[in-house]
């Protein structure tokens, strides 16, 4: 009688074998995304250092990428549809690092290393984690953090670049 009632109060349900995993808060993963393609994607950043040159401006560009990531996360990534648009700016970001990198269009074979190294190795993390859901109310405070903080970077980007700085 009683194993009866603790399984018809639902409460089983904490035991089972797919809820055991914590889920991940949807803005730790805007921030790795964001992240990621701030600096692995940054080939700007790379070709700098190995030249030892100024690398201000490679940090400019990865802050404005870091930051139009954040952006286009707070305003798109909502719900279900977070994984999707991570998937395309991991893709983006592995194509325009190919591009950065070899200082012109990237040939198909160059592509074919840099994606799954850039873009499906992450993608393949984000696959395997749960993504917490959450309310309506709580989830627009994360992409409003996500905008607001995205915009700051891209701002930093300018005043970095910005002439008299």
């Amino acid at each position: 009688m009683r194993l009866k009632l603790f399984r018809s109060t639902g409460y089983a349900s904490v035991f089972g074998p797919g809820e055991t995993r914590m889920a991940t808060h949807p803005g730790w993963v805007m921030l790795a995304t964001s992240l990621w393609l701030a600096l692995a994607c940054n080939a700007p950043l790379g070709l700098a250092l190995m030249q030892r040159a100024h690398p201000m401006d490679a940090l400019a560009f990865g802050l404005l990428a870091g930051g139009l990531a954040a952006v286009l996360l707070g305003l798109l990534a909502w719900g279900n549809g977070l994984k999707l648009i991570v998937l395309l700016l991991l893709v983006a970001g592995a194509w325009a690092a190919t591009w950065a990198w070899l200082r012109g269009p990237a040939l198909p074979w160059q592509l074919a290393v840099t994606v799954p190294v850039l873009a499906l190795l992450p993608w393949a993390w984000l696959r395997s984690v749960t993504v917490k859901r959450l309310s309506g109310a709580r989830q627009l405070r994360v992409h409003l953090v996500a905008l607001l903080l995205g915009t700051g970077a891209c701002a930093g980007a300018w005043w970095l670049v910005s002439p008299g700085t």
